[in-house]
């Protein structure tokens, strides 16, 4: 932090962006074999929450919630302020009790956003679930296409047997207020 402030010529007068120039600053001087090795990821998952929080949107209030009669022909629509999150290191565990040296083997993949209390929440999720987020997310996909994209991804035989999974992973992020409603194509 003190190298920042000293170094570091902010190319923005705005306060609101020293965080997004500090992480910036980070990734490009990172050389100091002093710092933990998950110093910088660390650092982007707290920018992140800012992020989330202050990034302008619609209300989660303003859309419409609607029951399509079969969710695997369904375009799920996500709350509006969201980002999908990878990190070699478990960086919402990190405290100064746990502080890993090594990352694990497997990626910690997080799913950052702005529910409709506009709160920030974080939920972990698994390799799956994530690479659904990413089928469904901004595109027009419906659940279906999304499951035999994975199905294909995994040389699943059975594609439909798969669908029970989407289903039940739809499920709980609607749950949790990451889906809010869907649209039919």
């Amino acid at each position: 932090m003190q190298a920042f402030i000293a170094q570091h010529r902010c190319l923005s007068p705005y306060y609101r962006q020293i965080p997004d120039e500090f992480v910036a600053y980070l990734q490009t001087n990172m050389g100091n074999d002093n710092q933990p090795p998950f110093l910088l990821e660390l650092v982007h998952f707290e920018w992140i929450e800012m992020v989330l929080a202050i990034t302008e949107a619609e209300p989660v209030a303003a859309f419409k919630s609607s029951e399509p009669k079969d969710w695997l022909d369904a375009c799920p629509v996500f709350t509006p302020v969201m980002q999908l999150l990878h990190y070699a290191y478990p960086v919402q565990r990190i405290n100064l009790d746990y502080q890993p040296s090594e990352p694990p083997e497997q990626t910690t993949l997080i799913l950052g956003f702005r529910d409709a209390n506009d709160a920030v929440q974080f939920i972990g999720l698994n390799s799956a679930t994530a690479r659904l987020v990413e089928l469904l997310h901004h595109t027009d996909n419906t659940l279906r296409v999304a499951i035999q994209q994975i199905a294909i991804e995994l040389q699943h035989p059975e594609p439909s047997a798969l669908y029970a999974f989407g289903l039940e992973m739809l499920a709980d992020l609607r749950q949790q207020g990451i889906i809010l409603c869907a649209r039919i194509i």
